[in-house]
């Protein structure tokens, strides 16, 4: 049975941020570069969301699992997360449109992410970008000349 992935849907009524894991330098925490990107919709913390990638991430460098310690200061841990991006307004399709486009700005910039997947395929892109009523102008205006990539 094949989901849908409800890019279709006009309504905007998402809200939330984008968001990265970041390894830390060592030096008072500080971000150095970002390994992972996601999303977390309204009411959904980002540190609630890190803690779940913590505990359940067994293939990730930032998992519990391989003696990371995150009771203490943020400043002492390898990795943390960061607000990339607040989104208000969008449709689902606008929301994987800005992850991905966070994501293959980071991967342009040099860095290595662990997501397994694409926020948004090609096809998927190709099928909705004309679509006004799917892609919100305020969304459409950032990225309108971008496309997505697989990474």
């Amino acid at each position: 049975m094949k989901i849908s992935s409800g890019f279709s849907s006009e309504k905007r009524n998402q809200k939330g941020q984008i968001y990265g894991i970041w390894a830390n330098d060592g030096n008072l925490g500080k971000p150095k570069y970002c390994l992972y990107v996601g999303k977390a919709s309204l009411g959904e913390d980002i540190g609630d969301r890190f803690v779940q990638h913590a505990r359940n991430d067994d293939w990730a460098p930032w998992w519990i699992g391989k003696g990371h310690d995150y009771s203490g200061k943020e400043s002492t841990w390898l990795y943390t997360v960061r607000n990339l991006e607040f989104y208000d307004k969008y449709t689902k399709f606008d929301v994987a449109v800005a992850e991905q486009w966070w994501m293959q700005k980071i991967v342009e910039l040099g860095g290595k992410l662990y997501n397994r997947i694409n926020a948004i395929s090609v096809a998927k892109f190709n099928k909705y970008k004309k679509d006004k009523k799917v892609w919100s102008s305020h969304a459409h205006e950032v990225y309108d000349v971008w496309k997505p990539k697989k990474l």
